[in-house]
């Protein structure tokens, strides 16, 4: 009799399992194996578990009954089923009934089955040529560590650090001397500290907790009321306050630093002394208060506290001219030049409340007939007066027209690109504070009805109809042709502001302060980009050159700081690269410094001129590289 397939439910179980099981006389059933413990653990397992001689390492689970009862069936020759009868009834149902068609076809296996795998031996053949070759590597084999046991009583101390790291708390402070029973005298609290602890301890908040006394043996020390306390809280603070290891930085200094360039890669700026202006045609003690340079770099107009004015030839370091602007009452503050080539010989000078326009006569014939010319168109309005000036020395052909309707000093003057607008600016104004004049139609107007806070300095845009005004509080960019605040930037930490100057693209401004600092402003941003605060004593006055990457800064301590100052085409992603290159300090024949008022950069080249306050002009060039 057959047995259907579909009815033989005998577990398989492998050959090998089989081997690997034991029987001893009382049925138990031991698994040997490779063990992974020690054997002192092993037996003190079996000892201790009462379930050992049925459990299967590693994993130390015992046996279920099912598993058990499996393992007596297969042990005794059975099925492994318990259920299954060997000898149930079944029907011979390929033998029954003759069909003339197979119940099952293909119930052979096919003969592929049994030959080899020509696809597997070309896929074969492939890997052992790529591991001759070595393209393939085997991984290395994981080599398995034995247990290390601890040496209980070996004096060595282990390499590794534990895993929980101890911190050990904080020491008591060890007594002084002043804790001691019997202290030295130098020691021992005073009368008067004495009487001001009774006094305190009378109050009730006594002052501190003993003072130093001296006793004769350490028998007559009472005791310290404290103690407990003491005690209470150094516990709290050894099982409140949590401890833990501050891991420190070891960062290199100068990595902190910014990387800035060579100072030879910043070439040229001035740093050495060129020459000195001759004044010993018109000596003077008066400080100089203002300088400007005219559009060709070759003639410089110098104001002076006690109201004169001189014209010195840079090229030469000659001093041609010197005229009287106010006979002592006022300095003059401010000197601007046209920065046009059609009225370049045309100067403008504030001293004290007036504004005078001076044709110097040092320009070609055309220059001077539109200067004459303008000149006749101021003097038909009754604002603009024809002056004469007191010359103190050789007299050059001059002629000036005076603008005298604010009543107020006026500190700052400056152009307009063009050349045909000129601003003012008299901080003690109110509503006049802002004046600006229109040459060719000698006309003027106030753009502002109301300032916030007193104004300071004014300039008009490089390139743009813009129009700055600092203030003592702010910066303000005004649109001229729609006629409203383009942009204000507050001044935080800058306190007296005293001047002011705008980088040539128009996007940049910096401030001095008499409280020695120069502030770098981006007008795309909200604050100051950069401080700088090298100065000791109040900047009186900063500069920007028109071609090369410099500005300047001179203050009442003597000193002016040459800066390399870069403006990056991409401002939006880099920003400007400033780095102090030089400190110039000019002297007096004596060796001393004096103090700093005015500067003023050539237009073309890197030079740069310094006015003192003794009444000097020293002129610095770039070394020769």
């Amino acid at each position: 009799m057959s047995i259907g397939r579909e009815n033989s439910q005998c577990s398989i179980i492998t050959h090998d399992a089989i081997n690997k099981l034991n029987k001893n006389f009382d049925f138990k059933f031991q698994i040997p194996f490779q063990m992974q413990a020690t054997s002192l653990d092993a037996f003190l397992s079996s000892v201790d578990n009462p379930s050992a001689w049925r459990t299967i390492a590693p994993d130390g689970e015992p046996l279920t009954r099912e598993e058990l009862e499996i393992i007596t069936a297969l042990f005794e020759g059975t099925t492994a089923d318990i259920h299954f009868d060997p000898f149930a009834p079944s029907i011979d149902f390929f033998t029954g009934t003759v069909q003339h068609v197979p119940v099952a076809l293909n119930t052979n296996p096919p003969k592929r089955g049994f030959l080899p795998s020509a696809h597997e031996a070309k896929k074969v053949k492939k890997l052992v040529h790529a591991i001759r070759q070595g393209w393939i590597k085997r991984q290395p084999e994981e080599c398995t560590e034995t247990d290390v046991f601890f040496d209980l009583w070996s004096s060595s101390v282990s390499d590794s650090p534990s895993i929980h790291s101890h911190i050990a708390a904080p020491k008591i402070t060890l007594p002084g001397h002043r804790e001691s029973y019997r202290p030295l005298p130098e020691y021992l609290a005073t009368s008067s500290v004495k009487e001001h602890f009774e006094k305190s301890v009378a109050s009730g908040k006594p002052s501190r907790k003993w003072i130093p006394t001296s006793y004769s043996s350490l028998r007559h020390v009472p005791g310290y009321p404290y103690a407990m306390q003491e005690r209470f809280s150094r516990c709290l603070d050894l099982y409140l306050c949590p401890r833990a290891k501050k891991s420190r930085l070891n960062i290199d200094p100068e990595s902190m630093l910014p990387k800035l360039p060579e100072l030879s890669d910043l070439r040229p700026y001035p740093n050495v002394l060129g020459l000195k202006l001759d004044a010993t045609t018109y000596p003077t003690s008066s400080p100089i208060t203002s300088m400007a340079i005219d559009a060709t770099g070759h003639w410089l107009l110098a104001g002076f506290a006690d109201g004169s004015l001189t014209l010195s030839d840079v090229i030469f370091g000659k001093t041609y001219a010197k005229w009287l602007i106010s006979e002592g009452e006022d300095p003059v503050s401010s000197i601007a030049w046209n920065p046009t080539a059609q009225l370049g010989s045309l100067a403008a000078i504030s001293c004290g409340s007036k504004l005078i326009l001076l044709n110097l006569f040092i320009g070609s014939s055309v220059q001077q007939s539109l200067i004459g010319n303008l000149f006749n168109a101021l003097q038909k309005n009754e604002s603009w007066i024809q002056k004469r000036l007191i010359s103190l020395g050789k007299e050059i052909p001059l002629e000036v027209v005076s603008f005298a309707i604010n009543s107020h000093a006026i500190t700052r003057l400056a152009w307009h690109r063009k050349g045909d607008y000129l601003a003012s600016v008299a901080p003690k104004a109110n509503n006049s504070a802002i004046i600006i004049h229109q040459l060719s139609k000698a006309s003027f107007q106030l753009p502002f009805k109301k300032i916030d806070g007193t104004a300071v300095d004014a300039a008009f845009h490089p390139t743009k109809p813009y129009f700055f005004l600092v203030t003592q509080r702010a910066i303000r960019s005004y649109d001229l042709s729609k006629q409203l605040v383009q942009k204000r930037i507050d001044m935080k930490g800058l306190q007296n502001v005293s001047c002011m100057s705008v980088h040539p693209h128009g996007e940049h401004v910096i401030v001095g302060s008499l409280d020695c600092r120069v502030s770098w402003f981006d007008m795309e941003l909200s604050n100051a980009y950069k401080t700088l605060r090298y100065h000791k004593d109040g900047v009186r006055a900063l500069s920007y050159h028109q071609k090369y990457p410099l500005f300047a800064s001179c203050s009442d301590d003597g000193n002016a700081h040459i800066c390399y100052a870069k403006v990056f085409d991409d401002s939006s992603l880099q920003n400007p690269l400033v780095v102090p290159v030089k400190i110039l300090k000019p002297v007096t024949p004596l060796g001393k410094s004096v103090a700093l008022n005015s500067l003023a950069f050539h237009p073309s080249f890197p030079w740069i001129y310094l006015g003192s306050n003794d009444g000097s002009m020293q002129m610095y060039l770039p070394t020769i590289y």
